[in-house]
């Protein structure tokens, strides 16, 4: 894992490349290197927000040291996260996104002091629904017509998970159950 970087762009354009990444997700493939590298340089540069804090980072093939895909983060100072990751379609199916979501949660729990982790799915999106059950995250909500893109409306189910266990007497969070999801965030 390495946090997200403007040099990572070259290493990740052709992968992120690829139409199927973003099915359930209001984003396209990048328009190009400079464009992807551009919003590399945004996000490393963190969020303006004094209550938010961006989190972001390249998963990387510990065998071969390629590029598997991204993970993020956006931590609020009310002791929540919103949480997503994007992972290159030549790894599907192998566990990687199991086992990197799994070191963010464990990251921001203890960094961060994050005592919940909060997913918003589209409701068509079953391996991300897979990945947050086996994780352990319990739905809270669905939201009908959350988004639009592509053409249709977008249902998400959202799905949290307290990170208590993992943050040995951190404060209790004083967001209420069922809070807005912050304009902007990003998604799984």
């Amino acid at each position: 894992m390495e946090p997200l970087a403007p040099a990572h762009a070259p290493r990740l354009f052709a992968g992120l490349g690829d139409v199927r990444l973003y099915t359930y997700i209001p984003e396209d493939p990048p328009a190009s290197l400079a464009a992807l590298t551009a919003r590399y340089e945004h996000l490393a540069a963190g969020s303006r927000k004094q209550d938010e804090i961006w989190r972001n980072w390249v998963m990387f093939a510990a065998s071969n040291g390629e590029p598997l895909g991204t993970l993020q983060a956006t931590v609020f100072a009310d002791g929540r996260a919103l949480i997503a990751y994007m992972l290159l379609a030549p790894y599907w199916g192998h566990g990687y996104a199991t086992e990197g979501v799994q070191w963010m949660l464990h990251r921001i729990a203890r960094e961060d002091h994050v005592v919940r982790a909060e997913a918003y799915i589209d409701t068509r999106n079953q391996p991300s629904l897979r990945l947050v059950k086996r994780l352990g995250f319990q739905h809270r909500t669905t939201i009908a017509g959350a988004d639009t893109f592509k053409g249709a409306s977008s249902d998400e189910h959202v799905y949290e998970m307290s990170l208590r266990a993992l943050t040995p007497g951190a404060p209790p969070s004083s967001s209420p159950p069922g809070a807005a999801r912050p304009p902007g965030t990003h998604r799984t």
